[in-house]
Parts: C-alpha cells; sequence; structure tokens
C-alpha cells in the first residue's frame, strides 16, 4: 500500500532521529509546533539531509530540492521595521514633500537595509549534492558529487500498526546504509575513459530551395518564443506551395534525435514559417540547417576498485600500469622481517612510583594482552607501557627484558578462573526480610532474591562459555 505524504513524512523525522543517534549530522528539521489546546496543527519534518565524513545521505529528493544544495540558513539580531518604510516611501512619493526630506528618507532607509545586511549571521550551511534521487529510487548516498549507493526502499519499513516490528526494520535500513559506506570507504576512485556512439546535429550549408522532406534538420541558435525553442532540434517534413508563395513545416525531435515529438500539448513540438519569414529568420543567424552524424564521444566516468595495501600498487592503479609481485619478493620481506629483533628495556620512575617498559617495535597481540591483563596501558606521549609498582608488574617488567621477546611469547601462563562459582552469591536473609517486611512495598508473595541473583549469573557463564 503507497504511503501518504503526511505518512512519508512522519517515516522521514524518524530516520532522522535514527541518523541523529549514530552521530550523523541532519540538516532541515523542523520540531512539532503543534498545539491540541489551539486545534493548531505544525507537525515536525525535515528535508532528509544527512551528512557524515564527507558523505551525504539523500532520501525523498527531488528536482526542486536542488536548491538546497550549499543552502546557507541565516540568523538576523535586527529585522527591519517595515511599517518605518512603508511611511518613509510615502514621504519620497509625496509630491508636496521638500527634495531634502526625500533625501533624508532614502538615506534612512538605504542605513536600516545596511544594517540588516551587515547583522545577518550564517547559522549553518547545507552539503553540496549534485543530484536528485535516480528514476525510480527514493534515497541515495552521494561522495563528491558521484552516487555510491542508491535504493527504492526508504520507507517500507513505516507501520503505525506494529511500531516495534517498524522500529527493527528501520535500524535495520539503517545498517544497511552505513555497510554500503564502509564497502565503499573501503574502495578507491578510478578515472576510466569511457568511448559512446551519439547522434548529434553537423552544421551545412543549404538553402530552402535545396532543403528536403525528412532528410534536413533545424537547429535554433537564438530564442524565437520567449526563448522556448532556444536549443532545439527540428525536422522538416512538409514544404507546400500556396499560390506561388513556398511554406515549411518542422516536427521537434527528442534529445536522443531518435523519435519525433508530434503531441499536441507543447506548442514548440512544430514549427511553421513563410519562405520569406524563413530566410529573415536565416540571415538574421537565428537557426541554422544540420544533418544528424553518428560521432565517437570520449566521456570521463569515475569507477571504484579495492585498494591495496602496498602504496606502489595503489599509485600504479591510479596511473594504468600493472605491479607483479614474485615468490622471490616475497621470501626476500619475510627474511628482511624475522631479522629484526624485538628489544624490551624497563625503568623504575620512583617519583611517580611506576613502572615504564619501552619496545623497539610493536610487541604481539598477545603480549599486550598480558601486559593490559597486569595493569599496564599504553602512553602516547611517552611511548612507553606504564603502571603503578607492586610485585607483579615489576615481575613482569624483568621477566619481558630478560631474554629475547620472541622466545617469550609462547611462555606467558595465564591464571585460571573459575566462573562456575555462582553459589557462592547469596543475599543475607535479613536483609530480604528487612525488604519484605517493609510496608511501602506491596507484596502477596515473597521473593527469593539469591535464586534470582543466581539464576542470573547462571544465564551469564552460558554465554561466555558459548
Amino acid at each position: 500500500m503507497a504511503l501518504s505524504y503526511y505518512d512519508k513524512r512522519t517515516a522521514k523525522v524518524e530516520i532522522m532521529g535514527e541518523l541523529k543517534k549514530r552521530g550523523w549530522k541532519v540538516y532541515g528539521y523542523k520540531q512539532d509546533k503543534s498545539d491540541p489546546m489551539t486545534d493548531y496543527f505544525d507537525p515536525a519534518s525535515w528535508d532528509g539531509i544527512a551528512e557524515k565524513d564527507g558523505y551525504i545521505i539523500l532520501i525523498d529528493i527531488c528536482k526542486y530540492d536542488l536548491g538546497k544544495s550549499g543552502k546557507k540558513v541565516t540568523k538576523k539580531s535586527y529585522t527591519i521595521d517595515h511599517a518605518k518604510i512603508a511611511k518613509l516611501q510615502a514621504t519620497i512619493n509625496d509630491s508636496a514633500a521638500s527634495e531634502n526630506e526625500k533625501e533624508t528618507s532614502r538615506k534612512i532607509i538605504e542605513k536600516m537595509r545596511q544594517k540588516e545586511e551587515m547583522e545577518t549571521v550564517v547559522v549553518s550551511q547545507y552539503p553540496v549534492f549534485k543530484h536528485v534521487n535516480p528514476g525510480r529510487t527514493n534515497w541515495h548516498i552521494e561522495k563528491d558529487g558521484e552516487i555510491i549507493a542508491k535504493g527504492n526502499r526508504a520507507f517500507s519499513f513505516f507501520s503505525w500498526n506494529n511500531k516495534e516490528e517498524s522500529q527493527t526494520k528501520l535500524v535495520k535500513f539503517i545498517d544497511g546504509l552505513e555497510n554500503k559506506i564502509n564497502e565503499q570507504s573501503k574502495l578507491i576512485p578510478v578515472k576510466k575513459q569511457v568511448v559512446k556512439k551519439v547522434v548529434k546535429p553537423v552544421s551545412i550549408d543549404l538553402t530552402i530551395e535545396e532543403a528536403q522532406e525528412g532528410q534536413t534538420y533545424l537547429v535554433i541558435d537564438k530564442p524565437l518564443t520567449y526563448g522556448v525553442q532556444q536549443g532545439y532540434v527540428y525536422k522538416l517534413t512538409r514544404k507546400q506551395e500556396f499560390n506561388g508563395k513556398l511554406s515549411v513545416s518542422f516536427v521537434r525531435m527528442n534529445k536522443k534525435l531518435n523519435k519525433e515529438l508530434t503531441g499536441s500539448s507543447n506548442s514548440a513540438n512544430t514549427a511553421y514559417f513563410s519562405e520569406s519569414n524563413f530566410k529573415r529568420l536565416l540571415k538574421k543567424g537565428c537557426f541554422h540547417f544540420a544533418e544528424l552524424k553518428e560521432v565517437e564521444e570520449v566521456t570521463e566516468k569515475t569507477v571504484y576498485v579495492k585498494a591495496k595495501r602496498d602504496t606502489a600498487q595503489k599509485e600504479n592503479l591510479l596511473t594504468g600500469d600493472s605491479v607483479e609481485t614474485t615468490n622471490e619478493t616475497v621470501e626476500e620481506n619475510a627474511q628482511g622481517t624475522a631479522e629484526k629483533e624485538t628489544t624490551v628495556t624497563y625503568t623504575l620512575n620512583e617519583e611517580k612510583n611506576g613502572v615504564e617498559i619501552r619496545f623497539s617495535s610493536k610487541p604481539s597481540e598477545e603480549i599486550r594482552e598480558q601486559m593490559k591483563a597486569a595493569g599496564f596501558r599504553w602512553s602516547r606521549y611517552s611511548k612507553c607501557w606504564y603502571a603503578k609498582q607492586s610485585e607483579n608488574t615489576i615481575s613482569l617488567a624483568k621477566k619481558l627484558s630478560s631474554s629475547d621477546l620472541n622466545n617469550q611469547e609462547s611462555a606467558f601462563e595465564y591464571p585460571e578462573i573459575d566462573i562456575d562459582d555462582v553459589e557462592t552469591y547469596v543475599i543475607d536473609q535479613k536483609i530480604q526480610d528487612r525488604e519484605h517486611d517493609a510496608h511501602w512495598i506491596f507484596r502477596t508473595t515473597k521473593r527469593d532474591h539469591t535464586k534470582e541473583i543466581q539464576h542470573l549469573f547462571n544465564s551469564w557463564n552460558d554465554e561466555v562459555k558459548n
């Protein structure tokens, strides 16, 4: 069932709320100002524009919304008094007023307008986007003027009857948008030249007498009727003589120049000229004759490809060169990595009662987890791992620095933690009795808090084991 305009407005506001929760900056949101006491209806609305990390989500955007691209939202600290301007304007138009009074009124009006312009502050500015939603879609995502994803199910989640299911579908929809952005962020843009064959009008020197029906075309260079026909291409369909005078009829071609627009709804679809009038406009440069030819047109298209980790490979990918990695190169890199030894040193910071461990290269994940378990934390300022002095921290620091780190990675032992000790967690019976005897609790049955908390811990234990 198709949604009404009001349903879509409500759905867009719900989408906006979910996007805002996830850190998106939304534009064009208006709060609900309805007042049921006075029967005033002014619900919340949203323009359907959100931006984050250079990506722009556009929902339900038509050609009229392109004016919002880069739009500046201003705030005026001074507003012109239009009633005063009307009085001053009346003085200017009054024939009985002196020239001095008229000049003074003009200056006052100019000062008021300058003051309003100077005290107008730009509060925010919409992001710049170049496209409306493509045909048969109601949402798309842009980055740097390129559409990276699009779809037509922006409002399929919305339902008045089942709010919980509607919210679940909304979260799934927003997850899908962000997944498409994450997938695209792993790609790099590459410019690709595309050769297309298009039909274009090519100018020819011809007179009206030499023009042939169905083979000669006319291109409008200057506006004929309020500029409407400028740039249109017409096909000569009929040449007739009445009483020795020639008249010509043309029919307009579509943009692809492969179909005649014969509909009567648009008066610009046909054109009629007398011989004298046609020659006068032709001499004036309003149009020229042409013939249609198929030509090759080279355009640049941006495509996205997977980025490779090697920087040289990325650069060669942009230039179109290929990179080949041999087995010898891989072996050389592996040998070079193996030859590098990680050295570890530690110092005791007596001033702060701390232990500081420094590595010549980044330690493995297993070692980092071992240090974190012992209470060590990384300092990006001192470029070291630090912790308070204790028997465990000093012992670990000595153990790490005593010999080659690579030989010690497998020597670490993690303490065993028994999580099957749920029976040890009990609630004092006196506290439970005190709760049940309280007058502010109205219960017919007594709760066993010990049983409840052990049941909860058992469920958590099962999740941890899984």
